[in-house]
């Protein structure tokens, strides 16, 4: 280590030669030494033997400025960055082969978010705080695990681990840590619930009481309350119908219908038969689905101004695209409303909930 002020002053040769030497020494170590040049030149650069740092000096000649720390035992070295205004720390290579970028943190230790964010890097980890990355057309990152499957990305929280995302099984799982562990696995048949690492059946719920999601589209079916073909609800509907009679015209309120798998109720008020004579059936048609092969239905009506007296009910049977009205059997057989059971102040309010095969 040595030192000059690169001035070869005139002298005799013995003095000239031991002072062309001390130049040329102080050239080869760059200046180095524990105290700076006492005679600076602009770029000119300096080894710092106090705390390893490679200096170089301004371009007015005013100031040193630190480029980078290095350990000469270790070959560790950090640096502040190359310009007139860095001051701090910007990155530093350990002798563990760990580059921390604005932080002298290791992963070990963790970065704290006092410690003012930064990027670690060591030969098995990748840790980055408060960055983001942009790119055009391509992927940001990409984490290809060979060999056996892994945990690629763990996520803590002042230092407790709190989630991560990782393969099992050549498939692709987020679990959440702690002591419940839940998380989604997913395959190439869909997403599945997890816990402690496993997937796990009738375990996990989607939603709470007091934290719901919104609404749910699908277009398959929904299983509940077991996984058989009789537990799976593949429809539900709501909607409107124009009821109409099979014999003359009529006035409607409230034609309306909720159809939940294949059952399907129907709520409606007609009145204002035209047909008041005829012995016509009274048969209300539109009705929105086709009742089931084999299966029959019967619902309550409330009626005004009907001939009879004995009470009707509404009745869809097998395969009908109507509702009809009987009366409770007389002797052995029903007892059909007819248009000239009814007048001009009739009025009938019918709900009924029959099956449908579509």
């Amino acid at each position: 280590m040595s030192q000059h002020d690169f001035n070869i002053a005139n002298q005799t040769f013995p003095s000239f030669r031991a002072d062309l030497n001390d130049a040329l020494q102080a050239s080869a170590t760059m200046s180095a030494g524990s105290s700076a040049p006492t005679t600076p030149y602009a770029y000119q650069l300096w080894f710092d033997t106090t705390d390893g740092s490679w200096k170089v000096r301004n371009s007015g000649n005013t100031a040193w400025i630190t480029t980078i720390k290095t350990d000469p035992s270790t070959g560790a070295f950090s640096s502040t960055g190359i310009d007139d205004n860095a001051t701090s720390t910007a990155m530093t290579l350990d002798a563990s082969n760990n580059l921390l970028v604005g932080t002298t943190s290791t992963p070990s230790t963790l970065i704290s978010a006092t410690s003012g964010g930064g990027i670690a890097l060591d030969p098995n980890s990748f840790s980055a705080w408060n960055r983001e990355a942009t790119a055009s057309n391509h992927s940001h990152l990409v984490f290809n695990q060979t060999g056996v499957d892994a945990q690629y990305l763990q996520f803590r929280k002042d230092g407790t681990t709190v989630g991560s995302i990782g393969t099992t099984g050549g498939d692709f799982y987020l679990t959440k840590s702690g002591s419940n562990q839940t998380g989604i696995y997913f395959n190439e048949l869909g997403m599945l619930p997890m816990t402690s690492g496993s997937i796990s059946d009738n375990s996990r719920d989607i939603g709470q009481a007091t934290y719901r999601w919104q609404d749910l589209y699908l277009s398959g079916g929904v299983y509940l309350g077991g996984t058989g073909a009789a537990n799976k609800l593949d429809d539900y509907e709501e909607g409107t119908w124009t009821p109409t009679c099979t014999s003359g015209t009529l006035s409607f309120n409230g034609g309306s219908y909720t159809k939940i798998g294949n059952t399907v109720t129907l709520r409606t008020n007609v009145f204002s038969f035209s047909d008041t004579t005829s012995s016509s059936p009274v048969q209300i048609s539109g009705i929105p689905f086709t009742g089931a092969t084999g299966v029959t239905a019967t619902g309550a009506i409330i009626g005004m101004d009907i001939a009879s007296t004995k009470g009707y009910s509404a009745y869809i049977g097998s395969n009908d695209t109507s509702i009809s009205f009987y009366e409770p059997p007389n002797a052995s057989s029903y007892e059909t409303m007819r248009h000239n059971d009814l007048n001009s102040s009739s009025d009938l309010h019918v709900t009924i909930t029959y099956q449908t095969s579509s």
